[in-house]
């Protein structure tokens, strides 16, 4: 109701566990340059503040009881899980940044960025890792946490040209379904309506996995 306002902490970027019991946040450093970014944990009221660690990437798993997050320290770097409180860290990957839980809890999506820029995918407990794609452009999952569909960068000699793909969870399928596709969303029940294509104003709409209406 607007009453009794109370000071969680003094800056940063901030985000709800989505059960609403716990708030991922951003804090700064200020002794170490080099590690000037911190995301820490704490209770919806604002106690028991925990560490998670030296960078600014998390992700809350759909039912708030897991948080994923990037750790930045040399000997700890990759993709690590840990519960909502910011207890039981369990390093999942030796690399990778910008986790994002599937829809339905089961899968982690993260990206590691090189030579190729790649998409993996992992299970919850750190099993099963596969290379879903590389030098990808953007990528979203499903609403049923089924299947991804991504965007990858053709560069030929007359242009540079953008394919969209979609691909199942344990990345046995991947089907092209548009060229030079500026962007795209899911719909209702899992049916697939990307945006106007960049050379003209048509939409297109595709019945996942494989195959597409015009």
């Amino acid at each position: 109701d607007g009453t009794n306002p109370t000071r969680l902490t003094n800056l940063g970027d901030y985000s709800w566990s989505p059960d609403g019991q716990h708030i991922a946040y951003e804090d700064h450093n200020r002794e170490n340059f080099l590690r000037w970014y911190e995301v820490w944990v704490m209770s919806a009221d604002g106690s028991n503040p925990t560490k998670l660690t030296d960078n600014r990437t998390h992700s809350w798993s759909p039912d708030g009881q897991h948080i994923a997050y990037e750790a930045f320290a040399y000997e700890d770097t990759g993709i690590w899980l840990a519960d909502a409180d910011g207890s039981n860290p369990i390093r999942l990957t030796d690399n990778g940044s910008s986790a994002r839980w599937s829809p339905d809890g089961r899968h982690i999506a993260y990206e590691v960025l090189g030579d190729d820029n790649e998409i993996w995918i992992i299970s919850k407990d750190g099993t099963n890792p596969i290379r879903l794609t590389d030098d990808f452009r953007s990528y979203a999952w499903s609403p049923d946490g089924q299947y991804i569909v991504y965007q990858v960068l053709i560069d030929d000699k007359e242009s540079n040209r953008r394919e969209a793909w979609v691909a199942t969870v344990d990345g046995s399928t991947s089907t092209k379904f548009g060229d030079d596709l500026s962007g795209y969303s899911w719909q209702y029940a899992g049916r697939y309506s990307p945006t106007p294509c960049q050379s003209s104003s048509r939409f297109y709409a595709v019945d996942h996995p494989c195959h597409a209406l015009q």
